[in-house]
């Protein structure tokens, strides 16, 4: 709209200035004025519209940026979807300020989910390997409510990641936990499940996934990795268990994983 109205403007001083008699200006002094004056109009017309446009490209390059992922689906291959997911997420994390865990508001639940890959890189530059991926919800007392654990035998982060989340929303997928909080600290996975609705993401588990989240109102929210150490540990356990599947109805007697538990509840005291 503001460069249509720029450009006439700018059109409609040019036919002035064509229109004019050549002997309307017989001194040289009146001459330079007008012609000063054209050019001053043209100039302020100019800048006006530079400015337009400079506005017009600032509130699009949020939204430009939001696409991103769904242009390289689009035109790119699956390994360079995988390459800018993996890079969004390590850029975000890299301004992140390290906190701790925090408690669910009063009488909601909190899940928190993870993976790991320990995979080499492929061909196609993304790497795949033996992966684990883990869940721990807890109450609003930070009392252990259930947990889980998977390991995939070759996958990459992104997958196992996912493997994760839908897990652990399939744990919340019931009455007593509506409206829960998963937090994840991967933040590319946490970007597309939080897409509006009418995006359609090609990988069932992705859409799964957003299905569920949305049938029991569950927030999906990105967390530094400091505030997901238990989840962190349980899927580096699920790598050495090597076992598919295991629903844990009582938290595993590891050392390390109690310890990182413990300071989470310390965390909350205060």
């Amino acid at each position: 709209m503001g460069s249509t109205e720029s450009t006439g403007r700018s059109n409609r001083t040019e036919e002035e200035e064509e229109g004019q008699p050549e002997n309307s200006s017989s001194s040289g002094g009146s001459m330079g004025a007008g012609a000063a004056i054209a050019i001053a109009a043209a100039g302020t017309v100019m800048a006006a519209w530079g400015i337009s446009r400079m506005i017009s490209n600032i509130s699009n390059s949020e939204s430009e940026e939001n696409d991103d992922a769904m242009k390289m689906k689009a035109h790119g291959t699956e390994s360079s979807y995988h390459n800018l997911v993996v890079h969004q997420s390590k850029q975000y994390e890299s301004t992140e300020p390290t906190s701790v865990w925090s408690l669910p508001p009063a009488g909601r639940f909190k899940m928190n989910t993870d993976a790991v890959c320990n995979g080499t890189k492929q061909s196609d530059g993304v790497e795949r390997g033996p992966s684990g991926y883990a869940g721990i919800l807890r109450n609003d007392c930070g009392e252990w409510v259930r947990g889980f654990q998977g390991f995939i035998a070759s996958t990459d982060i992104f997958t196992a990641e996912m493997y994760g989340i839908y897990n652990g929303l399939k744990l919340l997928n019931k009455p007593e936990h509506r409206g829960s909080i998963l937090e994840t600290d991967h933040y590319g996975a946490s970007v597309l499940l939080n897409k509006p609705k009418k995006y359609v993401d090609k990988r069932p588990i992705v859409e799964k996934s957003r299905q569920l989240a949305r049938e029991y109102d569950i927030a999906i929210k990105y967390v530094p990795r400091s505030r997901n150490r238990c989840a962190d540990r349980l899927a580096n356990m699920a790598v050495d268990k090597c076992k598919k599947y295991l629903d844990l109805k009582k938290r595993p007697q590891d050392s390390e994983l109690n310890r990182r538990y413990d300071q989470d509840l310390e965390c909350c005291k205060w």
